[in-house]
């Protein structure tokens, strides 16, 4: 089959659940034989452009950069990228034999699709976009930008769960979700992420005097980043924080640790690619994903992967992942006291957090490797274009 992926970034510009979704499924399903295409984000400047990577086309679609808009930019760079899509898959959409979008990737497409009886429209729920914005409401952090972009895009997303031929949900969470948002759940199928299982045997870094404990993800306020600059002041001597990635709040969480004085507590590497945030991982005794909201928790599965045990919120998005005192331990409630309680605790119990790291990387292979998920999914294209 020829399958086209629509997903607005990649892994070599953002690191996140998506792109990692996108790059790994579209490597398998080159495994096992289909032509994949990916339809994503091009620079303005340099304009239209066509390259293959490992095995899959890419096509870098340029559209107007609406995040250099002042206060609406989070709404018009969604919102830009996704009318240039919308008129390049309008040209070129009967090409392929499935059309996969990726979260709200393409979400122009499916309304006109289903007026021309096009039935070869997948779509992936990672996260509904208002459940987000509710979420940032109860923190009171939403912007007016995060509203407009939660109002408009969020009505796109429960029109196209009407509209497409068949809808995956990445996890209980996600399909719980789509539930709330449209009053049915009936046709979304849980095909969860995945992981590439490791085939290092690591061990726990447990007789080293200095721990790293390992924050992964966007710096929001969703992903509980904040919370991390006041931790390490409550933190035994030998702990050191790892932060790997970046985002809105990377000013503020440095200037909290520059005002709290604990600038030696710290390491903040920037974004890395995969095998660079595997390599901090390995070094590191445990990650921390202290997240007020997830759908499913790619971090924690990395971790789970590489045998390092995982310290996580009590959500309902990590039940499917993290086994409490399995292959991680759950936080009584997300606070700085907790987060450091929870850190010291483990940090003196190096027999006890390998064996968790053991007991989740066999547990992560089992049940989410991207063979499995990829074979699903290449179920459900079968049966679609059937």
């Amino acid at each position: 089959m020829h399958i086209l992926y629509i997903c607005k970034t990649l892994p070599e510009s953002y690191k996140g659940g998506i792109q990692t979704h996108i790059w790994e499924l579209s490597k398998q399903m080159i495994d096992l034989g289909h032509k994949v295409f990916i339809l994503t984000s091009g620079s303005y400047k340099i304009g239209y452009k066509i390259e293959n990577i490992e095995g899959r086309t890419i096509y870098r679609l340029p559209y107007i950069p609406g995040r250099r808009i002042p206060l609406l930019s989070i709404f018009f760079e969604e919102l830009f990228f996704n009318l240039a899509a919308f008129k390049w898959l309008k040209k070129f959409y009967s090409f392929y034999d499935i059309i996969h979008l990726q979260g709200r990737s393409g979400f122009l497409f499916p309304s006109w699709a289903i007026k021309r009886n096009i039935k070869n429209l997948v779509i992936t729920y990672h996260s509904l976009i208002h459940r987000e914005f509710l979420e940032k409401l109860k923190m009171k952090v939403a912007s007016i930008d995060e509203l407009l972009h939660a109002k408009y895009i969020g009505y796109y997303e429960r029109l196209n769960y009407k509209c497409a031929n068949r809808v995956i949900a990445v996890s209980d969470e996600a399909k719980a979700q789509i539930k709330i948002e449209t009053s049915c759940d009936k046709k979304a199928v849980i095909i969860p992420n995945g992981i590439i299982p490791s085939k290092d045997s690591l061990s726990l870094r447990k007789n080293e005097k200095i721990k790293y404990f390992t924050f992964i993800g966007r710096f929001e306020y969703l992903k509980g980043a904040h919370h991390l600059p006041k931790v390490a002041t409550k933190l035994l001597d030998n702990i050191r924080i790892v932060m790997i990635g970046g985002g809105p709040l990377e000013k503020m969480i440095r200037k909290e640790v520059k005002r709290n004085r604990v600038e030696d507590k710290f390491i903040f590497t920037g974004m890395l690619d995969s095998a660079e945030v595997n390599n901090w991982i390995s070094k590191s005794f445990a990650v921390i994903q202290p997240s007020h909201y997830e759908t499913q928790g790619i971090a924690i599965m990395e971790a789970n992967n590489l045998a390092k045990p995982v310290i996580v919120s009590k959500i309902n998005a990590f039940k499917n992942v993290v086994i409490s005192g399995f292959n991680g331990v759950y936080l009584k409630n997300v606070s700085s006291n907790e987060i450091a309680k929870s850190i010291n605790r483990l940090a003196v119990t190096p027999e006890r957090a390998e064996t968790m790291g053991q007991f989740g990387k066999n547990w992560i292979h089992q049940m989410f490797n991207w063979k499995n998920i990829a074979i699903q999914t290449e179920s459900l294209y079968y049966e679609l274009a059937s």
